[in-house]
């Protein structure tokens, strides 16, 4: 993926918390540290561990934008099969992803749109609804993801979220091949009652990863979210 244009003067809105006095992305950092000490302990080979990691990290490779090297990152990464220790392991982590820990704490904006924009360049199979929401299918099934996005507030991402379901119900009832809606989502792990409030049913939630995955019946989709 080419330069991502990011503007240098664009105002990092929100970067903190202000009820809590943390960066908006601390507690997705924080899973994540957790979660890389339990990959050691799950993987006693370093090379299983490291790929285990970038099994979950498969855009990483491809940031390049102000400061952001995917593929140094990777290599980084990749080097961390000899960690001797689990404390080497974790530091090495957090050294690789430096760049993109500081720019998910300090410019959340930046980090949102790069992840985006990642993802549009990389993926084939992603279908964008709007700047939030996107869905792959295969299958006969449609799996909806929603894209960090902390940085729009509660308010307006509810609100993308309920009109990018509307336009995937217009997808699902155009194409009779769709038979199941699958949602993947970070979301799902931290709030699963609010995907059941929209419908979906809790298939798993793997809180050390920080994701989760739901479903719909289809017809139960489409009496919902078809306008």
């Amino acid at each position: 993926m080419g330069e991502l244009p990011i503007d240098e003067g664009a105002p990092q809105q929100e970067a903190q918390d202000p009820k809590k006095g943390r960066f908006l992305y601390s507690d997705q950092i924080e899973i994540a540290r957790k979660y890389w000490g339990t990959v050691f302990d799950t993987h006693k080979n370093g090379q299983d561990r490291v790929n285990a990691l970038l099994s979950g990290m498969v855009h990483i490779e491809s940031l390049n934008a102000d400061g952001i090297d995917g593929k140094k990152i990777g290599e980084d990464i990749k080097k961390l099969a000899g960690a001797a220790s689990k404390e080497e392991f974790v530091e090495g982590l957090d050294k690789a992803l430096a760049p993109l820990i500081e720019m998910m704490e300090r410019r959340p904006n930046d980090f949102e749109k790069l992840n985006r924009e990642s993802i549009k360049n990389t993926d084939n199979k992603a279908n964008f609804v709007n700047d939030i929401l996107y869905y792959e299918l295969a299958d006969g099934a449609i799996t909806l993801h929603l894209l960090p996005s902390k940085t729009l507030g509660a308010s307006k991402i509810r609100s993308l979220f309920i009109d990018g379901l509307k336009e995937v119900a217009k997808k699902v009832d155009a194409d009779p091949s769709i038979k199941e809606v699958y949602a993947s989502s970070w979301i799902i792990a931290r709030s699963p009652e609010l995907a059941e409030r929209f419908g979906f049913q809790i298939i798993k939630v793997d809180k050390e990863k920080g994701s989760g995955s739901g479903t719909i019946p289809r017809e139960e989709f489409l009496k919902r979210y078809l306008a």
